[in-house]
Parts: structure tokens; sequence; C-alpha cells
């Protein structure tokens, strides 16, 4: 890995872009391994979450609706009893639940885990954004209008990809669009 990170390191420092682009250290074995490893920990710790979280909406439905059926409705119930003692001709139906029954329901507790989770089910993919920029910032250095939309074409491919860059953190993020920003604005300039 660290050979390849000078070769990587080499190559840019000496304006060869499409070669360091080559050598990008995180599309090494080893280091595709350890991020799908580390991957694999943080969804089985996702769907766990994501899993627990529902079970908790379940039991919520079920004990909650059961309490709030007893609550609301066991008054009701014992009035109508106790007025139909002697009259045996039945009242129909029991109406006990003022408005609607849905209203009872759990919080979305399981579509906030998921949502929240989304990150651990993600790749680490910081350093190969990072390379990937060093990659463009070579190409800009060059300024030539040719290398300009080269650097344009390597950070537009992480922006319009949703799975990368949703996975990035908001820094990284930020730092895709302000570097494509600074990109776009000299290639107009040009």
């Amino acid at each position: 890995a660290h050979s390849s990170k000078s070769e990587f390191a080499s190559h840019l420092e000496s304006g060869r872009c499409e070669e360091a682009f080559k050598k990008i250290p995180e599309n090494e074995l080893g280091a595709k391994l350890i991020n799908q490893t580390e991957q694999a920990a943080g969804t089985v710790l996702s769907y766990a979450l994501v899993g627990t979280s529902y079970t908790v909406e379940v039991l919520w439905d079920i004990v909650g609706g059961t309490v709030m059926f007893v609550a609301l409705c066991a008054p009701t119930v014992v009035a109508v009893a106790a007025s139909s003692r002697g009259n045996h001709s039945g009242s129909g139906p029991i109406a006990c639940f003022p408005g609607s029954v849905t209203a009872l329901g759990a919080p979305p507790l399981g579509r906030r885990v998921v949502e929240q989770t989304k990150k651990m089910r993600c790749p680490d993919l910081e350093g190969l954004s990072k390379s990937l920029r060093a990659v463009a910032k070579c190409h800009y250095d060059q300024g030539d209008p040719q290398s300009l939309k080269r650097a344009a074409t390597h950070l537009e491919s992480l922006k319009k990809s949703p799975d990368f860059y949703n996975c990035l953190s908001h820094s990284e993020q930020k730092a895709v669009e302000e570097q494509l920003t600074e990109v776009a604005g000299t290639a107009i300039a040009i």
C-alpha cells in the first residue's frame, strides 16, 4: 500500500495526472478488503438497530393498543353491560374510541433509524474521494481547457453517483462542491 501511495503522490507532484489516476491507493486489494470488513460490521449493526426499533414499534402498538382499549372502552362496556342486565335485546355495537384509532399508533421509530443509520451501511469512501479530488486538482493546475474539462469530469462523477456521494461526510461533500465550483468558474473564464 505504501508504494502505491508514494507512486500516486509522485505522479501528482510531476503533473502526470492520468498515471496518478491509475495508481489511486484506495483501489488496492488490501484497502478494499479492510473497507468491506468495516462496511459489513456497520451494516450488521445498522440492521440490528433497525430490527430493534421495528420490534419496539410493534410492541408499542400491541401493548399501547391494549392499554388504550381498556382505558377507553372499559367504562363504556361496564355501562352497557349494567344497562342491559334486564334487557336481553342487546344494544348494538359498542363505540368507545373517540376519533381515529390510527392516532394511537407508534411513532415511526423504524423509519427514523433506517434513515439515521444509512451512513453505517456505507463503505468508507472519504479516501477515494480525496484521491479523486487530488487528481482533479492535478488537471486543474495544468490550466488548459482539456485539463479543466477532465478535472470537472472527475468531480462531477463523484457528485452524480448518489450511492457514492451520499456516503461521503458533509465536509467531504462540501469540499467536492467547492472544488467543482472553482473548476467551473475557471473553465468559464477561459
